[in-house]
């Protein structure tokens, strides 16, 4: 069922929270569910379910950044029907490596729980790349 205007604007706070760095409102919007997907061919791409898992992909995600991983919101967050798209700048560095690209963040729900969450990235083979070589043991 789609969401009221109500339903809506809440939902746009709660998006806009996570991306200002605010977890909380987020987690208690999220389905027992949730499963976030992460496109691509490098080691830490798939399909992540539930809290535990998905906060295991964050960890390793900032461990493979050296911490400096970041999203920021770059656009009016999207809203129709059962849907939201948030556009995104994606950077992070490690040693001379750099990420630096716009991706979007699609997100679905079902009434008021966040039930999904797509990353996409504007160049899937570079953030590939990027996730590869900050894996690579240092010489």
């Amino acid at each position: 069922m789609a969401l009221d205007p109500q339903g809506i604007a809440q939902l746009r706070q709660v998006l806009s929270q996570l991306y200002d760095g605010n977890v909380a409102p987020f987690e208690a919007a999220r389905a027992d569910s949730y499963t976030l997907h992460v496109p691509g061919q490098s080691r830490i791409a798939g399909r992540y379910q539930g809290a535990a898992e998905t906060a295991r992909f964050i960890a390793r995600l900032s461990e493979l950044s050296g911490g400096t991983f970041a999203v920021t919101r770059t656009a009016e967050i999207c809203i129709s029907g059962n849907w939201a798209m948030v556009p995104l700048r994606v950077t992070a560095a490690v040693d001379d490596l750099r990420l630096d690209m716009p991706a979007f963040g699609i997100w679905r729900f079902d009434g008021a729980e966040i039930v999904e969450h797509w990353t996409l990235h504007m160049d899937q083979y570079a953030f590939d790349r990027f996730v590869a070589a900050a894996e690579a043991p240092l010489p």
